[in-house]
């Protein structure tokens, strides 16, 4: 951690990459606050039901393409066109955006309008545990969101461009304004319209988002935006070349998640949304900080890369590696110790009673431990992608895809919920082994560099605070009877172990101690 704080204290630009860090990082946190107010008036409004199964089963397309579509820009148009712009190729940079966008446009609005003929089809295929009931209402859901499909799979290639510009604060605008306007219209219409609200906010949202992100660019572009489009440029078939390994690789992860859905669908009503809502309360950790760093480095990886500095970008990767795991791992401790309690203090409310709160708190028990390897895995990614290569992780991801879908349709029948959630955490870990070890043998980093017995320390700050935290759940009783109580002894425990993980690692040397040391000591002076 110590040494990608003062890579980034090295920036050129007038700002520096910290602050871009710290400013992502807190507009995250607001992304996150507004997405669990969002959620909450869900489970209070409609519980662990069906209702919400099949509101989710729906969303999933959407979200689908916005998925692909970031996999597929992201590591591939947003490199070629931040080379162009720096080598003051301007014009040919825009050129490829206006192509992207007029092609994209095309293709999704085949895939909306395909997705609202086949409504019926679609529900029946992404929950086949759905009764006749509720697969009609699935299908009305997918007429409502699939003109949200269009928006969505263009925000990734406006994204790219507006961090390729370091405008890295306006997509976590856009994510608010689409939880914003679910909120709105859930609180104005959802007595009347039920679930259907829900949709009809999202859209809405949407729509927001996108203008939101058409006035940026503009803004940004200027009169360079209304550049010709030029089809013969030659970096729009290397482009397309290069989206073939991520193409592949989304199909698989769109495919593992719609498995995921469809063998929650089997095991009862409310198993979506517990698997759902469990994975929203691991993705707030990594939608912070990890994320936030991801989003800024990759940008660094890349100018070191252009610098020809291997050493430093694998110093920095290491570094990051690191702090991420220090951050992640008694994050994830504490979750599973205080599954109950945090499922309780974020969703035990109105129609989500203590029975949907159990069966969440189970599957978050399973799920956890993912935020520490999705946190690794995130920066592992950007980093092969600023060095582009893009087919061997990809070809990993794929392998581990199908790794988690042989491992859900093998053990849910058995084991029900956990199985799935089991099977995401196996799958991620085995990713992370491998990039990592793909890189060791392609030289690029070595296990030593890694610093294996800083890892090692971490194991017993993390014992220590897990014992604090729980000797702290167990004094205070019956705390998590009301809900302010039980909203003040999970921030004691939950404090006080991370305060004794973090003292016990400032004991036994380790840099990431020291470094939240130094800097709490320069606050209070």
């Amino acid at each position: 951690m110590a040494v990608s704080m003062d890579v980034t204290r090295r920036s050129t630009t007038g700002r520096t990459v910290l602050a871009h860090i710290l400013s992502l990082a807190g507009l995250m946190a607001l992304v996150r606050v507004t997405g669990f107010a969002e959620k909450q008036f869900f489970a209070a409004r409609f519980g662990a039901t069906f209702t919400m199964d099949v509101y989710f089963i729906a969303l999933s397309l959407p979200m689908m393409v916005f998925f692909s579509a970031t996999a597929l820009f992201s590591p591939t148009f947003q490199p070629v066109f931040i080379r162009r712009t720096e080598e003051g190729e301007e014009h040919r940079a825009w050129s490829q955006f206006r192509a992207w966008r007029m092609a994209g446009f095309g293709l999704l609005c085949v895939v909306s309008a395909s997705a609202a003929l086949g409504a019926e089809h679609l529900a029946g295929w992404l929950g086949p545990g759905l009764d006749s009931e509720h697969r009609v209402a699935c299908a009305r859901l997918i007429r409502i969101l699939s003109p949200a499909a269009i928006v969505m799979g263009l925000l990734p290639l406006t994204s790219a461009v507006l961090n390729g510009r370091r405008r890295f604060s306006v997509p976590p605008l856009a994510d608010i304004a689409v939880r914003g306007g679910t909120i709105v219209t859930m609180v104005l219409f959802s007595s009347r319209w039920g679930i259907y609200s829900a949709a009809a906010g999202y859209l809405a949202g949407v729509v927001l988002a996108g203008c939101l992100h058409t006035w940026f660019v503009g803004r940004v572009a200027g009169r360079r935006g209304a550049a010709d489009t030029d089809w013969r440029d030659p970096d729009l078939r290397y482009v397309a070349y290069l989206m073939l390994a991520p193409g592949i690789g989304t199909v698989f992860a769109r495919l593992s998640g719609m498995v995921e859905n469809a063998a929650c669908s089997t095991v009862g009503p409310g198993a979506v949304s517990a698997l759902e809502w469990a994975r929203r309360i691991v993705n707030l950790p990594l939608l912070i900080i990890p994320v936030a760093c991801a989003t800024v480095l990759y940008t660094l990886f890349s100018e070191l890369r252009k610098r020809d500095d291997p050493r430093e970008a694998a110093r920095l990767l290491a570094a990051g590696l690191h702090g991420i795991l220090y951050f992640l791992l008694p994050v994830a401790a504490l979750t599973m110790l205080l599954a109950e309690p945090v499922v309780a203090v974020v969703y035990q409310r109105g129609h989500f009673d203590a029975a949907a709160t159990a069966q969440m708190a189970g599957v978050l028990v399973w799920l956890a431990p993912e935020m520490c390897f999705e946190g690794m895995e995130v920066l592992l990614m950007r980093y092969f992608f600023s060095r582009e290569e893009i087919w061997a992780p990809v070809m990993i991801g794929v392998a581990c895809a199908t790794l988690k879908i042989g491992l859900v349709v093998g053990f849910v029948g058995s084991y029900g919920i956990a199985a799935v959630a089991a099977a995401v955490v196996v799958s991620r870990a085995c990713k992370v082994s491998l990039l990592i070890a793909l890189l060791h043998r392609r030289r690029t980093i070595r296990w030593c560099e890694l610093e294996p017995w800083q890892f090692a320390r971490l194991l017993p700050c993390v014992c220590v605070g897990v014992c604090v935290a729980a000797a702290v759940a167990r004094a205070g009783g019956e705390w998590a009877a009301e809900p302010g109580a039980r909203l003040l002894g999970l921030a004691a425990s939950g404090g006080a172990g991370f305060l004794a993980y973090a003292g016990l690692g400032l004991f036994l040397g380790l840099e990431e101690s020291r470094y939240l040391a130094r800097k709490l000591g320069w606050r209070a002076t």
